[in-house]
């Protein structure tokens, strides 16, 4: 299979792909590679650790520690901004979301404060259909 070579536009750094695939492409349609299409326009789920596409990153949030007024468990996000951050701190606007359930079990303790959802854990997690254990 004959592959292409091209370069990043973003980290300048040379790439190869398969004949037949398409680079990615940033917001000004430059060429750009895998890892930064990932760092600049993917998010990882929290539950599932698949990347996915940054545009339904904030529908839903889980919080897995008290972050000042706000304590674990998973919210929708029903205003923006949701979020705040200084220096060294950094918390939530509580008028901004809504607890919809706790985390589940399997995912106590996952070493950060707070994630995001994928589309497919939204779906699974999102109300009517969730149900606290």
């Amino acid at each position: 299979m004959t592959k292409t070579s091209y370069f990043c536009t973003q980290c300048e750094d040379n790439f190869e792909l398969n004949e037949g695939e398409e680079p990615y492409r940033d917001d000004d349609t430059q060429i750009i590679c895998d890892d930064c299409h990932r760092e600049f326009y993917e998010f990882e789920c929290c539950f599932c650790a698949d990347y996915t596409d940054q545009i339904n990153q904030h529908n839903m949030i889980v919080v897995f520690e008290d972050v000042h007024d706000v304590t674990p468990g998973i919210y929708e996000i029903i205003d923006k901004p949701y979020y705040w951050s200084a220096m060294i701190d950094a918390g939530f606007f509580s008028h901004a979301l809504v607890r919809i359930g706790d985390v589940p079990k399997e995912y106590e303790g996952i070493g950060y404060p707070s994630g995001h959802l994928c589309m497919h854990c939204q779906e699974l997690y999102k109300p009517p259909k969730f149900t606290t254990a």
